[in-house]
């Protein structure tokens, strides 16, 4: 995990009304205060992190929010079109 600079959190799911949960650089799962989730975050978001001395800054990165949006869409398609439906049989 990195230390310090910028990182990358793309949030799972609300854990309680108070905190989230979110992947922190792809590596591992954080719970983090709700008070530190930009207002209007949603899960499945991305956010930067940024750190700097004592300061850090998190932000809803809506570019790269967009382009995991668009990367899940063409690998379901790619999933369905494979996908002979039907029930699994073990």
């Amino acid at each position: 995990m990195k230390k310090a600079g910028r990182h990358t959190l793309i949030l799972d799911r609300w854990v309680d009304g108070e905190s989230a949960a979110a992947e922190l650089d792809g590596e591992s799962i954080v719970v983090i205060p709700r008070v530190l989730v930009p207002a209007g975050a949603t899960p499945d978001d991305v956010l930067r992190v940024e750190t700097r001395s004592r300061t850090v800054t998190i932000a809803i990165d809506r570019e790269a929010t967009r382009d995991a949006r668009r990367e899940e869409t063409r690998a379901t398609a790619r999933l369905n079109r494979r996908d002979p439906g039907g029930d699994v049989v073990l």
